[in-house]
């Protein structure tokens, strides 16, 4: 690939949220550009992408987790260790809001400072049913400091953004600090919603 640093960047980033909210959804869209329903995540799904900030080649190594409460401490190992979180409820569930509000709160308290984190409400599709406003859910980023978008897995309306827009702050976050990408192999596999090691979809530019 002509133009292109031979270096590639990795980042882990951690999709949280309660149960039914899309996140699984949201995740395949991007590495597929599908829509599929999807039964709901035991533990978590481990999916990745790669896509072009630049010139250089940036792998997001996405983690879907379990939204049910039993598996909470599980989804606190994952985000503990991410260097990114997104934050996802769906726009026609008030209580899903609720959860994502203590779910922002718990990862600023737990995690290190400059972690990427974005609010995302999903169903964006489904403006009938939207019982949570987007001049709410863009104040309550706003009051966390962190990022905001709607999206629709449906449609795939945000989702290309939303994960690029995570890649290019991890990137810029990178270049401030002066660290130096590591150096990775090309790959795309998704695990844990589809079969493992199945091979799909392509590296995507963005500029």
């Amino acid at each position: 690939m002509a133009g292109v640093h031979n270096e590639r960047s990795a980042y882990k980033v951690v999709v949280i949220g309660d149960m039914g909210v899309g996140k699984t959804c949201i995740a395949i869209r991007f590495v597929t550009d599908e829509f599929t329903t999807q039964e709901p995540t035991v533990g978590a799904a481990y999916l990745t992408q790669s896509v072009l900030i630049g010139r250089l080649p940036v792998k997001l190594q996405i983690w879907d987790t379990a939204g049910q409460e039993r598996f909470n401490g599980i989804v606190s190992l994952y985000y503990r260790s991410a260097r990114a979180a997104i934050i996802v409820y769906d726009i026609t569930d008030r209580k899903s809001f609720d959860k994502a509000k203590d779910w922002v709160q718990k990862v600023q308290e737990e995690v290190h400072e400059g972690i990427v984190m974005t609010l995302v409400g999903n169903k964006a599709d489904l403006e009938e049913l939207r019982v949570i406003r987007k001049e709410e859910g863009q104040a309550l980023a706003e009051s966390f400091g962190i990022g905001f978008l709607e999206t629709s897995a449906k449609s795939g309306e945000g989702v290309p953004e939303l994960f690029v827009d995570t890649a290019r702050r991890l990137v810029e976050d990178d270049q401030r600090r002066n660290v130096k990408p590591k150096k990775r192999g090309i790959s795309l596999t998704m695990r844990g919603s589809g079969a493992p090691g199945e091979k799909t979809g392509c590296c995507l530019k963005f500029s």
